[in-house]
């Protein structure tokens, strides 16, 4: 069964940059990074299952929390990090 957004250019890059900051432990859990962007687990969870796509309000939060290139998310650049990516790092406590 096709998800309705799986083929949602944004939520596809939002997916990305989550499993990538993942990876560099920008975060420790699912929970940590929805808040981080104004939202709650459900909903990331809802968008990496392509069931939603992410909102203006979610990616603005992503972009200045994150330091992520915007043009990345609309893919116009292959940039993932705005600036040096160790600049990334985010205190949530």
């Amino acid at each position: 069964m096709k998800r309705k957004y799986e083929n949602n250019e944004i939520r596809k890059a939002f997916v990305e940059v989550y499993e990538r900051l993942f990876m560099d432990e920008k975060f420790q859990n699912q929970n940590q990074f929805a808040i981080s962007i104004g939202t709650t687990h459900s909903t990331v969870s809802l968008i990496l299952r392509s069931e939603r796509k992410p909102s203006i309000s979610m990616i603005d939060l992503l972009i200045k929390t994150y330091n992520i290139n915007a043009n990345y998310l609309f893919g116009t650049s292959k940039k993932m990090y705005r600036g040096f990516h160790d600049s990334a790092h985010v205190n949530l406590n």
